[in-house]
């Protein structure tokens, strides 16, 4: 919602050119981050993740309702941000992100996907709009729900990636060179 001085203090320090926000932040917070950052990086891109609270384990909003709750938050950030990530790990076993890691859940969540990207592009066609990053592994299933979105990742205009670069495993096949 809001950034502390140690925030826009580390933007500044660590020169970030991409930073991914979330769609409940206020505006005056990108503001900031942009004249506080034009000094040293020239600037800064903002990709938004579009967070519904409607979304949770075996819940979610039909893609209308998502849709209307999500375009005028696009609307009111495009002084600022391009690029919008529909939703986040919906693949993740626990299901806590609204969907789960089956196969089912996979075929369920891309017919959902489709219909939300359809109407956001109808509504916001200035803008970018990118397939959520997925939890990575098993028993998430990432790979196998990459093959099943297939469609709906080659209708998106770009695809979110978790690398998790920590941990000493930066350099691991299964995580940040996945």
């Amino acid at each position: 919602v809001h950034f502390t001085e140690p925030d826009y203090a580390l933007l500044r320090t660590a020169r970030i050119e991409t930073l991914k926000m979330m769609s409940f932040t206020v505006p005056g917070v990108y503001e900031r981050v942009r004249r506080e950052c034009a000094a040293t990086n020239g600037g800064m891109e903002f990709i938004v993740r579009l967070y519904d609270d409607r979304i949770r384990r075996d819940s979610r909003p039909s893609p209308a309702a998502f849709v209307d709750k999500m375009v005028p938050i696009i609307r009111g950030l495009r002084p600022y941000a391009l690029k919008f990530e529909i939703h986040n790990e919906p693949n993740h076993v626990d299901g806590i992100e609204g969907w789960g890691a089956s196969d089912e859940n996979a075929r369920a969540f891309r017919d959902w996907y489709m219909q939300v990207l359809t109407g956001l592009k109808a509504a916001c066609p200035w803008a970018q709009f990118g397939f959520p990053g997925l939890a990575l592994n098993h028993p998430h299933r990432d790979l196998a729900w990459l093959d099943i979105c297939q469609e709906a990742i080659l209708a998106s205009d770009w695809l979110g990636c978790h690398c998790y670069w920590q941990y000493g495993n930066m350099l691991k096949q299964d995580w940040g060179l996945r």
